[in-house]
């Protein structure tokens, strides 16, 4: 419960500091969403060190290689998307039907580098099943 009210009182803060901060370009609304996904991140951190602390969860083996390939496919989506949205002009100066398809197109792009970024570094389809972690039931 202590936890919850940590966040609370973080997310309060993150929201006053990243919002007043963002007041003048107009982007106030995404500095309370940015706390609100800092906030997030941090809270499930601290809970993830708690309930490993007194035991109440531990990971079976393999959750380290799997993290690593997630992070490895998220950073290669993210990149992919960086470079591909262009500046502003590319997006403001077309046709609505334009706009869609290269939406259409950043969107399916950044499914195949995820997708073929977590093959590359050994993720097969088998590694999502619960089968092969059901003998470690306790």
């Amino acid at each position: 419960f202590r936890l919850a009210l940590y966040a609370i009182a973080l997310n309060l803060l993150l929201s006053v500091l990243l919002s007043s901060s963002l007041v003048p370009s107009g982007w106030r609304h995404a500095g309370i969403a940015l706390a609100t996904g800092i906030t997030g991140l941090v809270h499930a951190g601290w809970l993830g060190v708690f309930l490993r602390k007194t035991g109440a969860y531990r990971p079976l083996p393999g959750w380290r290689p799997h993290v690593l390939r997630v992070v490895g496919g998220c950073v290669a989506m993210g990149a992919l998307l960086a470079y591909g949205v262009g500046d502003d002009a590319v997006w403001g100066d077309r046709s609505a039907l334009e706009r869609i398809g290269r939406l259409g197109l950043m969107i399916a792009s950044a499914i195949a580098a995820y997708a073929g970024s977590l093959y590359l570094l050994g993720m097969r389809l088998r590694h999502l099943t619960l089968v092969q972690y059901e003998r470690h039931a306790i």
